[in-house]
């Protein structure tokens, strides 16, 4: 079963079993950028439902991936999951806060994308 359609018929088991296929996936691909996003469509998906602990023991788990992996460029999706959570719980001054670290490191990496982009052309 795809992710999406496991997503909407409401079905945890069959929704966790369709993302894990999919991260594993994209992990043997190493598409990073992907697999981050996806693991934070499990995220929201938690905290859509109310499971707040399992939601934050899993933006624990995707910051932890993402500093063993070495890929601290994706720390802005920990920071979105954060945002999720924190607004989920009614708590939007905190969702707020850790949406605009999110906003922070996406500038952050447009900025080094086009510094690296930049230093390419002169080299040329």
């Amino acid at each position: 079963m795809r992710v999406q359609q496991a997503q909407v018929s409401g079905n945890d088991s069959e929704f966790y079993d369709a993302h894990k296929l999919f991260l594993n996936h994209l992990e043997q691909k190493e598409a990073w950028d992907k697999y981050y996003r996806v693991w934070m469509s499990r995220v929201i998906y938690d905290v859509n439902h109310k499971h707040f602990h399992r939601a934050y023991t899993e933006i624990h788990r995707l910051t932890e991936d993402i500093r063993d992996r070495h890929q601290e460029q994706y720390l802005y999706i920990s920071h979105m999951c954060l945002g999720f959570f924190y607004s989920g719980r009614n708590q939007p001054e905190m969702g707020e806060t850790y949406f605009r670290k999110a906003l922070q490191g996406i500038d952050k990496l447009r900025s080094e994308e086009r510094f690296s982009r930049n230093a390419e052309t002169a080299l040329v």
